[in-house]
């Protein structure tokens, strides 16, 4: 007989978190979330460019969790009432206190993580960078004639590139949301190519 055969597995959630300073890495978020919401299963980051084109000191993230059963904090519900969340990623842990140590008491009880719901949940990906890059080839020809997908198309090759030459030593770099920019691709080909049948 299964223990766990009665078990409400939790649906999980995701937010999204505009601004997080460089300084805080996926182990901060997932810490900081495991000790007030619930369990991480994903760390998504996305670079923010200044407007000179450099990196900036901030990134945004998006965070997949399962919530606790009885959180300290219910995230989600008081993201549906308050639209945003703020919370202080100073919290009195000794991992915090030691690894992301910030000795301005001023900083330190003002800093904050504004976070809301997440609103373009994309889904995990099973496919490897080989077969992105092999669908990727399958709508080359496609695409062809099509300014705007060719130039998108450029684009996931470049992001594609970037994770291939980080993944060996990041294991956060987000593929799935590259799978998923590729899927709408493919199916925006397929769209035009039924309406250029139906004609």
């Amino acid at each position: 007989m299964n223990p766990y055969a009665n078990q409400v597995i939790p649906q999980r959630h995701s937010v999204y978190i505009p601004r997080i300073h460089n300084k805080y890495d996926n182990d901060a978020v997932c810490h900081i979330f495991e000790q007030l919401y619930g369990l991480v299963s994903r760390v998504d980051n996305v670079s923010v460019k200044t407007p000179e084109g450099t990196d900036a000191n901030f990134h945004s993230t998006f965070v997949y969790y399962f919530p606790f059963v009885k959180p300290r904090d219910d995230l989600f519900k008081r993201l549906e009432t308050e639209k945003s969340v703020r919370v202080n990623p100073n919290i009195n842990t000794h991992y915090m206190r030691t690894k992301y140590n910030q000795p301005n008491t001023k900083i330190r009880n003002s800093e904050y993580w504004l976070i809301l719901k997440n609103n373009n949940i994309v889904e995990n990906t099973t496919l490897s960078l080989e077969q992105l890059w092999e669908k990727m080839d399958a709508l080359e020809e496609k695409v062809a004639g099509n300014e705007e997908e060719v130039e998108s198309l450029k684009a996931y090759r470049a992001f594609h590139a970037e994770i291939d030459a980080k993944i060996a030593k990041d294991t956060t770099i987000n593929i799935h949301q590259l799978a998923r920019n590729i899927e709408l691709m493919e199916e925006r080909t397929r769209q035009r190519n039924a309406v250029c049948e139906e004609k």
